[in-house]
C-alpha cells in the first residue's frame, strides 16, 4: 500500500519542478544544523534547497512529536499559505540547510504564470496529509513493535533504495527520531531495533536502516 500512496516517480518529479521552476523566485537563506526555521509568516513558503528539515510539534515542556522530514525539493509553509493562520509546527534544521524563501506576491505570480505548481503544492500538502494519517493510524492499532515495523515500511517506500539483496532509507535516523516519529520512548525504539537485528530482518549502516526481510517485517503490524 504504501508504495502505491508515496510513488517514487511523483515525489522525484515533484522535487525537481520546485528545485527548477520555481526555487529562483525566493530569496536565499542558509541555516546551521539544529536552527529553528521561522518563516516571516502565513504568506511565505519555503523550498528546501540542501539539508534535512524535520518538522514537529513541540509542548511547552518540551516533549516533540515528529511529523515528518523534508529533504531536497520539498516544501515549508504550504499548509498555513492556503489554510490561513498558524498551526505552531516548528521547523528544525537537522542538518546544515539552505532554502529558498518565497513571498505571497512572486508565488501568487508564479500560480497565474504556472498553472502546474498548483499541482505540485496540492501532491505536496496531501502527501504530508497521508504521512501524518499513517502515523496516526499505526498508533492507535499497533503495539509499539508493530508501529515501529509500520514506520521502517513507509520509510523505505519514501526513500528505499533497492540493492542487490536488500533495500537501505536512504535517511539517517538517530533512536530518538524514530522515537519520535511514532510516539515512543527512545528506549523502546533501541528495544524493537534490536529485536529486529536479532531476528535479521534489518541492519543498520551509518545510521540508515537496511531492510534485508520486508516479509517478516510486514509480519509485525496489522494490515488495514
Amino acid at each position: 500500500m504504501e508504495k502505491k500512496i508515496f510513488n517514487k516517480n511523483k515525489q522525484e518529479d515533484m522535487r525537481k519542478f520546485f528545485l527548477t521552476e520555481v526555487k529562483d523566485i525566493g530569496v536565499i537563506r542558509y541555516y546551521d544544523k539544529n536552527s529553528i526555521i521561522t518563516l516571516p509568516s502565513s504568506d511565505y513558503i519555503a523550498i528546501v534547497l540542501k539539508g534535512k528539515i524535520k518538522e514537529a510539534l513541540i509542548s511547552p515542556k518540551g516533549i516533540s512529536k515528529l511529523l515528518y522530514i523534508l529533504q531536497s525539493g520539498e516544501i515549508i509553509g504550504e499548509l498555513d499559505y492556503f489554510g490561513g493562520g498558524n498551526i505552531n509546527i516548528s521547523s528544525i534544521a537537522m542538518t546544515n540547510a539552505c532554502l529558498s524563501i518565497i513571498n505571497k506576491e512572486n508565488l501568487e505570480k508564479a500560480l497565474k504564470e504556472n498553472n502546474e505548481l498548483y499541482r505540485y503544492l496540492l501532491y505536496s500538502s496531501s502527501r504530508k496529509f497521508r504521512i501524518v494519517m499513517l502515523q496516526m493510524e499505526s498508533m492507535t492499532f499497533n503495539d509499539s513493535l508493530g508501529a515501529l515495523a509500520k514506520a521502517i515500511i513507509r520509510l523505505s517506500a519514501q526513500e528505499g533504495v533497492e540493492r542487490e539483496d536488500d533495500e537501505i532509507i536512504d535517511m539517517p535516523l538517530t533512536h530518538q527520531e524514530l522515537a519520535e516519529l511514532i510516539g515512543v520512548s527512545r528506549v523502546t525504539v533501541t528495544r524493537g531495533i534490536n529485536v529486529f537485528k536479532n531476528k535479521g530482518i534489518i541492519d543498520i549502516e551509518n545510521k540508515k536502516i537496511v531492510i534485508k526481510d520486508k516479509e517478516k517485517l510486514s509480519g509485525y503490524f496489522l494490515i488495514y
